[in-house]
């Protein structure tokens, strides 16, 4: 094994007190662009008189998330161990 200045000697495990004003779980998240360029074109006369063009530039974030708000108490099941919770997503 290499070297790692992060790992300690012994590992413990993490334990979850609680979570609070939470109503969605953010799955993935994705920042997008794009450029439309449309252009009319008059096949008789030059563009410089005659023609449109529209450059339109967009960008944006999009979420991927499950929304939680909905979840009631018997949709939370703790398992015989106490090591893992299986959830019934609305």
């Amino acid at each position: 094994m290499g070297f790692n200045p992060f790992q300690s000697g012994k590992s413990e495990t993490a334990l979850l007190n609680s979570i609070q004003d939470t109503s969605k779980y953010v799955a993935a998240v994705g920042d997008f662009e794009v450029v439309v360029d449309d252009k009319d074109d008059n096949l008789i006369l030059p563009n410089i008189i005659s023609g449109r063009r529209t450059i339109f530039g967009g960008a944006g974030t999009v979420n991927a998330y499950v929304d939680i708000s909905g979840l009631a108490e018997d949709d939370l099941s703790l398992s015989a161990g106490g090591k893992s919770v299986k959830i019934r997503l609305p």
